[in-house]
């Protein structure tokens, strides 16, 4: 298990999230936990991108949260981007239906 990391790259216009390492039931607890502050942060630009090409593992509990992440984004009123997603993802947006919710951010 590797422990889930973010980083925040900020410009004057555009936020990038990067994620790194395992989005599991085991990991997403510290996310989840500073959720709203990073949503409070991101809500002053115009585009959020959320970098998954470091994402290592995800299961059904880190693609739910994920979702959740990218709806509640969205709410912002910002243009909300995914990229690098892995192929774990995609599996599990076709699981569950959520290709389409999935493809509107991409």
């Amino acid at each position: 298990m590797v422990a889930l990391q973010w980083e925040i790259e900020s410009a004057e216009t555009q936020n990038q999230i990067n994620l790194k390492g395992d989005l599991t039931r085991f990991t997403l607890f510290p996310l989840w936990q500073q959720r709203q502050q990073i949503l409070a942060t991101l809500q002053a630009n115009s585009k959020i991108i959320w970098n998954l090409i470091g994402i290592q593992q995800i299961d059904s509990a880190g693609f739910a949260f994920l979702c959740e992440l990218l709806v509640a984004s969205a709410k912002t009123g910002a243009s909300v981007k995914i990229t690098q997603v892995p192929n774990q993802c995609e599996m599990l947006a076709d699981l569950f239906d959520l290709t389409e919710l999935f493809q509107t951010f991409r």
